[in-house]
């Protein structure tokens, strides 16, 4: 006989939160019992409930608190036994059994299975024979003695049972297993008290307990224990002997009342009269046609007569039977097509049975979707999804359990939306395959939506109603209404979770443009959550109040990479791991390869390695802003290599207590950046890293410093400007450091009209330096500048004390360093009070003009003032010192050029051996002071005298008039460089592409032209791309560097299949590990091609490192009252004297007399404007006493003794 207590509602479940849900544990109990009945004895048990504790999630999500099961797909479709039903194509599902033997070591009489090799070989038999003979060779109706369509036949479920162990299990306290209240034995198996106290594994097989009794009496009965009010409810037990069971082929009831019992396991009702049968409703969607027929029969045939031997079924008594497994006959097993639908709809729709399935991976047919359906039932798919063209397939309130491997693709024109719903792996501990949207290369996403230019007016609505031609791109749209549901997740993908290509041919270019929207979403526990590849139109892809999540801290990360593609908007997101930063993950919240993004509005990231990364491959790739977010314990906030119209502005950013070096903001080689309003805290080692951005135009304005060191100028950053921040910084304001070959340097900061208003820490504090000179060990010294500090009567005499930054050449301090502090009075701009707040009636500050016509007066204003070095003629003086350096046509040049001579210029006078030493003098004082570039040369050259004349006038004068000229040039160069990008990226913005060529042809510096070569790539120009590349000069390494590296970007372009070749690849980390400016290209193309990563340096050892800083000046031998008086060398003198002549006021033409005793003018000599030394004939002077004399000038005679 077969069980009659089990019972399936075929309704769909009802609603409940996942957290009240009682998972009921899948059990099978066979039972070796005293039957003292007779052998059709019936056992009834009650129903329990595993304890919360043994629940188990189904891969961890959450319940969804919508109302599902009421979609036409579900209603007409996924609910349907018919849909389910197998054929040749679907993949078999295997169930794992374990058999738990349990038996009494008290009682010698005790009767079980026990460990020896012929009972684990019977138990492994019986599940191997019933899975083969029952579901995998299933008969045909042979026997229908009823109305039964006997032709309904499919040969194999598809369904499978395998072994999974045997444990054998001896107790002591054997009773405490059973309760009362068993029908037939007065005793019940306590399940919750088996699994308390036994280790057994409910989440990876169905268990078999198996309990023993003191008899040998064989018996037939099993029974299962019923689960109450849904279809998802799992039988938990049978009830068999041991003797009976041995009996698995040659008397075959054994088996087929085994494969009866597996048959309630995974869904099937009795066909035969018993409690819970199947309905005999034909209007029922669970009435079984094939069994019981279409149509009305004669005589009563649903449900059969209830009998266990076939051959008792007598049709005049009125019985009717079928060969059927759930019936009555104790031979049947035959499965009906129908019935096999249940059992497949069972492991695919919302029941803890599907959990049980040991396949993972992809095994089932593709699943088209060809129409718009909506899947709001929860949905474990076996196969891949494909929504073709002009579909859209919506998963609302649905867990959407994928296979491992299994993807969801988006053909072109076709959407898929997720609302409120889930899409995960289906096994534990694996990845599904993630989501690929097609997108269409030739085809702007602006056309989708009417032609407007981006995606900023949009909400999501607009994506989900958008109409799509059968070529527009893809849509994957994932969404939550607000303020969000904390349970929608794409979760546990594979890297990435969503793409936008077609993975079958990758490389198609044409595929790429996707569209992926999410709002109110999160991502969790994926590899990578999305992928965006190359587009040439704007992008509408945006992403809004979205969690990126890994939970795993041994696991690599990265949230959303976008490789060459534009206008993509992050708003209010989070990247989030969930643990401090392990020391060989890398993890990254946001990628960018040549690409443009916005990040915004309160965006989170945390923990992470490198938060965002902006790797640019080539000059001009795209222009990221950064604002109003928050970057807390991560290693690297924001890494930029080789940016472009980097905006960094509002953000917070926190240190790591952690990790031994981390950084709120590190950008790497040539470009242009502006970090402002930013505020990094104390527990950063370092707020704001420059290394070798060279002559790139970047701004470090109105920042809040209290890290320990606030701006770190690492190599090559003369196109670097630091103004109007409050760098109260644990140690360093300015840390300054040469690395390699590459000198750290800092041009002027400021000029005589401009000022720096950086407010530095309490200069009364010892400990904290403002700015401090610190290579590392065998590099050169840091390049001197100057920094321009304002004194103003309208700020306190607190705040004019933080404006000036201590130890400069001329403090005495014990720091060395290699700047000089150069006072501005009274100056007559002051920065915004919103950026720095300097108490004060500070004036406004002037409104700041973004137009090519600025643009063009600003690079006018700089020519002019480059004019005026060297009076435009450096060629021409250059050739003169050349070929004619003593003649007075040539020193007249050099005069008429002023006190404005370059170095270039001045070194060729030093060395200019020919030209009268007193010429040389003359020029060289005229122009002092001098850098330490001249000073050098000039040293060897000139006489002691002149030399300490020289070196005086360097210790004792700040500045030069040529020197004042470059720090306005500075200023300027640096306002219209940032100019020129907010232009680039306005008329990139307008698609003005004329415009930009323009521009960057006109302005026609090195750094423009390399620029141009940038364009050319990212328009597709590779022609006029190699072209330009080919015309510029390689005279030095970094120059060929630069030369390789766009070749390679070309090459790149003209193959989208690219494949880095060795020697490109040695060639790559050659670059990229070198100190050249070139190097963060390299790097960026090694973490494009390779996802390679490169660790930023650490500040240099305070006391390893001061050998290598500019030493302090020397004392010098002259009184700075020795300069302003007149001198004259050598006296006595013979035939000739040499007359030093200090500044002097006005620089009027004037001359110089000499006076004998008796006060007689008896020489007189022409002094030009500007002249600071003179040679005075002294042949026809008679030996004697002489007074020299400089008119209408203080102090400005002294007397010669002429001696032949």
């Amino acid at each position: 006989m077969k069980t009659q207590n089990f019972y399936v509602d075929s309704c769909p479940p009802p609603r409940k939160d996942r957290n009240t849900l009682i998972l009921y544990l899948i059990v099978t109990l066979l039972a070796i019992i005293c039957f003292n009945t007779p052998l059709n004895a019936q056992v009834a048990f009650a129903c329990f409930t595993t304890p919360p504790s043994s629940a188990a999630p189904q891969n961890n999500l959450p319940m969804l608190s919508c109302a599902i099961y009421t979609s036409p797909a579900y209603v007409n479709q996924y609910r349907l036994k018919e849909t389910y039903m197998p054929d040749a194509s679907t993949g078999i599902k295997t169930f794992r059994l374990r058999f738990v033997v349990i038996t009494d070591n008290n009682d010698p009489t005790y009767e079980n299975f026990s460990d020896t090799e012929l009972h684990r070989t019977t138990l492994a038999n019986l599940v191997n024979y019933v899975s083969n003979a029952y579901f995998e060779n299933v008969d045909a109706p042979t026997e229908p003695r009823s109305c039964v369509c006997g032709a309904c036949h499919i040969p194999d479920s598809k369904i499978r049972f395998e072994l999974a162990g045997i444990d054998f299990v001896s107790v002591s306290n054997y009773a405490a297993f059973f309760i009362s209240g068993n029908p037939l034995n007065s005793e019940f198996f306590n399940i919750d008290y088996a699994l308390t106290n036994i280790g057994i594994d409910i989440y990876n097989t169905i268990n078999v307990f198996v309990l023993g009794t003191v008899n040998n009496i064989p018996s037939g009965q099993a029974s299962v224990i019923p689960a109450p009010n849904s279809a998802t409810s799992e039988p938990l037990g049978m009830v068999i002997d041991d003797t009976y069971y041995t009996e698995i082929i040659s008397g075959g009831s054994a088996s087929n009342n085994f494969a009866h019992e597996l048959g309630h396991i995974v869904g099937l009702r009795h066909t035969y009269i018993s409690n819970g049968h199947a309905t005999c409703d034909p209007a029922d969607i669970e009435y079984l046609s094939d069994v019981f027929g279409l149509n009305s029969c004669t005589t009563p045939i649903c449900p059969h007569t209830l009998e266990w031997d076939s051959e008792s079924c007598n049709s005049v008594l009125g019985q009717y039977c079928s060969d059927n497994l759930m019936g009555g006959n104790n031979s049947s097993n035959h499965i009906s097509p129908q019935q096999m639908g249940i059992i497949h709809r069972n492991i695919s729709l919302d029941s803890r049975l599907r959990k049980y399935v040991t396949e993972c991976g992809v095994i089932d047919p593709v699943r088209h979707i060809t129409s718009s359906e909506e899947w709001d039932f929860n949905f474990r798919v076996y196969g891949n999804i494909i929504i073709e063209s002009g579909a859209t397939l919506t998963i609302s309130c649905n867990n959407l359990l994928m296979p491992e491997g299994g993807k969801i693709i988006v053909k072109r024109g076709a959407k898929l939306i997720v609302t409120e719903g889930n899409i995960s792996a289906a096994c534990i501990g694996t990845r599904w395959g993630g989501i690929e949207v097609w997108g269409n290369s030739t085809i702007a996403h602006s056309s989708v939506f009417g032609g407007i230019p981006n995606a900023g007016s949009l909400i999501v609505d607009d994506y989900i109603n958008a109409p799509l031609g059968v070529n527009d791109p893809g849509m994957v749209i994932l969404y939550a209404p607000p303020p969000g549901n904390q349970y929608t997740y794409i979760s546990n993908g594979p890297n990435p979770a969503i793409t936008t290509k077609n993975s079958q041919e990758p490389w198609n270019t044409e595929y790429w443009g996707g569209i992926v929207v999410a709002e109110n979403f999160n991502f969790k526990n994926n590899r990578r959550a999305v992928e965006i590849l190359p587009y040439g139109f704007t992008n509408f892809s945006r992403f809004k109040n979205c969690k990126f999540i890994e939970p795993d801290p041994n696991t690599m990360f990265s949230g959303v990479t976008i490789w060459n593609s534009h206008g993509i908007v992050f708003d209010d997101c989070d990247f989030l791991a969930s643990s401090p930063i392990p020391t060989d993950q890398h993890r990254s919240g946001i990628i960018l390869h040549d690409a443009t993004a916005t990040i915004q509005n309160n965006c989170r990231f945390q923990y992470l390695v490198n938060a965002v990364e902006i790797q640019n491959t080539m000059p001009l790739s795209g222009s990221v802003i950064i604002r109003n977010s928050n970057f807390n314990y991560n290693q690297v906030g924001i890494l930029a290599n080789a940016p472009y119209n980097l905006e960094i502005s509002n953000n917070n950013f926190v240190g790591n207590t952690t990790i031994m070096a981390d950084f709120g903001v590190a950008i790497r080689g040539n470009g242009n950046y502006t970090a402002q309003s930013n505020s990094f805290d104390a527990n950063l080692l370092t707020g704001i890293l420059t290394q070798h951005t060279g002559t790139g135009a970047g701004v470090v304005e109105c920042n809040s410093f209290s890290s320990w060191h606030g701006v770190w100028v690492l190599g090559n950053n003369s196109g670097l400007q630091i103004r109007n921040n409050n760098l109260n910084c644990q140690r360093n304001g300015i840390l300054i450091s040469s690395i390699g070959y590459q000198v750290g340097m800092l041009l002027d900061q400021g000029s005589d009209l401009e000022p720096r208003f950086n407010l530095f820490s309490n200069p009364a504090d010892l400990t904290k330096l403002h700015i401090q000179s610190l290579s590392f060990p065998g590099t050169p010294p840091t390049a001197v500048f100057r920094y321009f500090y304002p004194q103003s009567t309208l700020l306190s005499t607190a705040t004019n004390a933080r404006l000036k930054p201590k130890c400069d050449l001329d403090d005495a301090c014990t720091i060395v360093n290699n700047f000089e502090a150069i006072n501005v009075e009274e100056p007559t701009n002051f920065p915004d009070s919103e950026c720095l707040d300097l108490p004060g009636a500070i004036p406004p500050m002037s409104e700041e003009c973004i137009t090519r016509e600025c643009w063009e007066a600003l690079q006018q204003t700089i020519a002019q003032l480059k004019q005026q070095i060297d009076a435009g003629q450096t060629e021409n003086l250059l050739f003169s010192l050349l070929a004619a350096p003593n003649d007075e046509e040539t020193y007249q040049q050099l005069k008429q050029a002023g006190n404005l001579l370059s170095d270039t210029v001045l070194i060729a006078v030093a060395l200019a051996n020919q030209m009268a030493e007193w010429k040389r003098a003359d020029i060289l004082l005229d122009n002092a002071p001098l850098s330490n570039t001249v000073m050098g040369y000039a040293q060897n050259q000139v006489s002691t005298y002149i030399y300490d004349l020289l070196y005086a006038i360097s210790y004792y004068q700040q500045l030069s008039a040529r020197q004042v000229i470059e720090a306005k040039i500075n200023n300027r160069q640096s306002e219209q460089d940032e100019l020129l990008h907010k232009l680039l990226d306005q008329y990139t913005q307008e698609q003005n592409f004329a415009e930009i060529e323009n521009l960057l042809r006109t302005d026609g510096s090195l750094y423009a032209v390399r620029a141009l070569v940038g364009w050319y790539l990212k328009q597709g120009n590779t022609v006029q791309a190699q072209a330009l590349l080919d015309s510029l000069p390689a005279t030095t390494l970094d120059a060929q560097w630069f030369k390789d590296l766009q070749t390679l970007n070309i090459q790149r372009a003209e193959n989208a299949a690219f494949v880095l070749q060795p020697q490109q690849e040695a060639m790559l980390y050659a670059i990229a590990n070198s100190q050249s400016i070139q190097s963060a290209y390299a790097q960026a193309l090694l973490s494009l091609l390779k996802g390679e990563t490169f660790a930023l340096p650490l500040p240099p050892n305070e006391e390893s490192g001061k050998h290598a800083a500019v030493q302090p000046l020397r004392p010098p031998k002259l009184k700075v009252n020795e300069l302003h008086n007149l001198k004259i060398m050598p006296n006595p003198a013979g035939s000739s004297a040499s007359v030093y002549i200090p500044s002097r006021t006005g620089n009027m033409p004037t001359e110089l007399n000499l006076y004998n005793m008796a006060g007689e003018c008896v020489s007189t000599q022409p002094i030009h404007p500007n002249q600071r030394f003179a040679q005075i004939s002294l042949q026809d002077l008679n030996m004697g006493m002489y007074l020299v004399v400089l008119p209408g000038q203080p102090n400005r005679s002294a007397k010669l003794f002429v001696q032949h």
